[in-house]
């Protein structure tokens, strides 16, 4: 086997190449689904894993797949496990102190849009299944990366990974947290169509916040009033965590406050002031609590379109929640997006096997399986999990500017997935 020294620098100039494509989500092309820089950045995927001389394709533009086994090893047409990551970003957002579509190393640390969610994680799985070919590695069983296109909107890659292609025995998804993940929130997407009061319209002639990605908490918001410009930030983050960012949506709407009767109790009274105490306060031991995160904004036509992302505990009920809304601000509700919540039994065999891997390579032995608010690929193939890539107590900045990882833990991810593999394959 290769020095890990080597191993680490050539994942790192792996990295360096794919952060440097700007893989959002753009118009639909023939065999670009998700548009053209996607395109791209699944085809640069794709010809770096054969240049490895791994067995790799991709389906349609939707997804990839590198792969591991059969013909190599002795693991032959037996079953297969997975990791599935996702080479899709949300877009960059205001505020970066480094370019945010190039690698930049700091103060031991890598910076750009996509080095934790999830390319980082994707390229050091790529060089495991590279390590395991280069040292001849005999698996029982073959092992996959799948590498999708469309995670942050919606997940249709993988929704069309599971209608045409081969089912893992399990997956792991390196796009969460370590230790192991036992517990997803469900995820419920809708905007609300409200009709706003004359003084509404008198006065504001333009309002809009928040951009491509509905889990993305806005950072700028803005609304013209009485023919003057009002312009607010905040701090972007991932709409799982809400109280991690600053979301300038509802500071706009304070300063709004004094205009109308829409402003004070409809849209601040009772979307922005603690909305989850006075309309529902759901949350259990198993998943947590309801958060609900205003992220997009938008006036047309005398109408005021607002778009939420809420993640749900198990107790939630989103019917109530949706009638509850539209009563209360007399307001028409269209869900755009849905999942339910995923649990796992934390004592399960596969998460206590995860669970020592983790401990065994990172020295923490006190960490226990999680629960999150955020959504992975876990709920998108049977038997999947999500296991890394963040390591507990460090801060990423996932969904925000400087997105980062220390170089030592993304080296990290390279020796605990490798593990990984030989002890479950």
């Amino acid at each position: 086997m290769k020095h890990n020294s080597t191993i680490y620098s050539d994942m790192l100039a792996d990295l360096s190449s794919i952060i440097e494509i700007e893989s959002l989500l753009d118009t639909a092309e023939v065999n670009a689904p998700f548009g053209k820089k996607m395109r791209e950045t699944l085809d640069w995927f794709i010809a770096k894993a054969k240049s490895y001389g791994l067995d790799a394709y991709e389906t349609d533009g939707y997804y990839g797949v590198v792969e591991y086994g059969g013909d190599n090893t002795n693991a032959g047409d037996k079953k297969m496990f997975a990791f599935a990551g996702h080479l899709d970003m949300v877009e960059a957002g205001s505020g970066w102190t480094v370019p945010p579509f190039k690698l930049t190393q700091k103060n031991g640390y890598l910076y750009g849009r996509g080095v934790v969610d999830n390319k980082g994680p994707a390229i050091a799985v790529l060089h495991v299944l590279k390590a395991l070919k280069d040292n001849g590695v005999n698996l029982k069983h073959r092992v996959r990366l799948i590498v999708g296109c469309n995670e942050e909107s919606g997940s249709l890659c993988l929704k069309k990974y599971s209608e045409v292609d081969e089912i893992p025995a399990f997956t792991l998804v390196p796009d969460a947290d370590f230790p192991v993940i036992y517990s997803e929130k469900g995820i419920m997407q809708f905007s609300l169509e409200l009709e706003v009061c004359s003084k509404f319209k008198d006065r504001i002639s333009e309002l809009s916040f928040g951009g491509v990605n509905t889990n993305m908490i806005p950072n700028e918001a803005r609304a013209i009033l009485d023919g003057k410009e009002v312009k607010v930030k905040g701090v972007a983050g991932h709409a799982m965590a809400p109280e991690n960012a600053d979301n300038a949506s509802w500071k706009l709407f304070k300063k709004l406050e004094r205009v109308c009767e829409c402003c004070a109790k409809q849209v601040y009274g009772v979307l922005c002031c603690h909305q989850n105490k006075y309309l529902f306060d759901y949350q259990d031991e198993v998943s947590g609590k309801m958060t609900m995160a205003m992220t997009k904004g938008k006036l047309e036509n005398g109408k005021l379109t607002l778009t939420f992302d809420t993640r749900l505990p198990i107790c939630a009920d989103k019917d109530k929640i949706i009638k509850t809304l539209e009563r209360a601000l007399n307001a028409k509700a269209t869900i755009h997006a849905y999942k339910k919540n995923l649990y796992i039994d934390p004592k399960s065999d596969l998460v206590q096997t995860l669970l020592k891997i983790y401990q065994t390579h990172s020295g923490d032995y006190d960490c226990q399986p999680k629960k999150i608010g955020g959504g992975t690929y876990a709920r998108e193939l049977p038997n999947a999990i999500a296991f890394g890539a963040q390591f507990d107590r460090t801060q990423s900045n996932i969904h925000n500017a400087d997105e980062k990882v220390s170089l030592k833990h993304f080296n990290k991810w390279f020796d605990i997935y490798y593990a990984t593999v030989l002890q479950l394959g």
